[in-house]
């Protein structure tokens, strides 16, 4: 984890000394899965516009966290709890990654821009999601059962995609502040959306 942070610091670092660069950082809402987790994001990153290739291409570096978190309701299974305390599953999945994604603008003025993004990301993934959990009736008591197996490993990397729509505002000569909409999926079938606000300086 630490590694993966300072190469990402290192990186970001390198890429931001060259001309035609921004700095961006995001916050946002995500839902992982169906939907059913809800959770926070936070990202940074660079920027860099390959004028070479095309006036609207660039080419984006970002390091981004979210977690995710869902509770169970189980509160039947020890109604002798007091108010405060119950018997609810709680579950959280946390990750960090590191993507590589290029964007396009599709439109494109002095003081706004719609762009298009796609590209690959590297996923570090932490959770305490059982593999399957359910309760049993035996006799007059509920019994609650989990049950962990290979299929949910506790700590796991992965590879996958990511593609994203993005309006940008200009609202000085070197800040513009944003908003997009964002899908990913991964190797372990973590498909997230977020919806994030940005910040961009250019350098």
């Amino acid at each position: 984890m630490k590694k993966l942070i300072l190469f990402s610091i290192f990186f970001a670092l390198c890429f931001s000394s060259f001309a035609q660069t921004s700095l961006n950082t995001s916050v946002g809402y995500t839902t992982h899965g169906s939907g059913d987790m809800f959770g926070y994001a936070a990202s940074f990153g660079v920027d860099k516009l390959l004028p070479k290739i095309s006036n609207r291409l660039s080419l984006g570096f970002n390091a981004r966290f979210m977690t995710h978190s869902r509770e169970y309701e189980m509160s039947y299974l020890n109604q002798t709890l007091p108010n405060y305390q119950n018997s609810n599953l709680r579950v959280v999945t946390s990750g960090s990654q590191l993507e590589i994604v290029p964007s396009f603008a599709l439109i494109k003025t002095e003081v706004f821009s719609f762009r298009f993004h796609a590209g690959i990301l590297g996923r570090y993934q932490v959770t305490n999601s059982p593999s399957i959990f359910g309760s049993t009736i035996m006799y007059d008591e509920v019994v609650l059962n989990v049950i962990n197996d290979d299929t949910n490993d506790f700590r796991r990397f992965d590879v996958g995609y990511i593609s994203q729509f993005s309006m940008q505002f200009k609202v000085s000569k070197r800040s513009q502040l944003g908003i997009a909409m964002s899908f990913q999926n991964d190797t372990n079938g973590s498909a997230i959306t977020s919806i994030p606000l940005s910040y961009y300086f250019s350098l």
